[in-house]
């Protein structure tokens, strides 16, 4: 059953594969900028939103019938090409997102140096 999707990377949940993220989250922040007044407090002017940010972290493994390094391919991919797409979890679209860093932690690597398992956290930023 697919879960949700990033640009060409599906999160999909069935009885062979497990590929879904964990600790979803979002960021807002608003932006001020600050006016010094001769003998009293500065004055903050609220001069816009900044983009939100969306972290996350998912798990690739072989061990759940995913293929780790394909993944990191596609993921690779979508970062270099800059291009912003879109995120959908079920049946909500929660608008267009740039991936703005990959990190990736190696888990389980076979003998021959086949990645089995790993740890990946995506930072993405808000789209216009």
């Amino acid at each position: 059953m697919t879960v949700g999707s990033f640009g060409t990377v599906t999160f999909q949940v069935s009885s062979n594969v497990l590929e879904t993220f964990k600790s979803l989250k979002q960021t807002s922040t608003a932006n001020y900028q600050g006016h010094k007044v001769h003998g009293k407090r500065t004055v903050q002017e609220f001069v816009g939103h900044d983009a939100d940010k969306l972290t996350m972290e998912i798990t690739l493994s072989a061990f759940w019938g995913v293929n780790p390094k394909k993944e990191l391919e596609k993921l690779e991919k979508l970062k270099n090409k800059r291009e912003a797409c879109t995120l959908a979890l079920g049946t909500d679209v929660y608008g267009k997102w740039l991936l703005q860093s990959i990190s990736r932690e190696f888990q389980y690597v076979y003998k021959d140096g086949k990645l089995l398992q790993c740890k990946v956290n995506l930072t993405m930023i808000e789209s216009e």
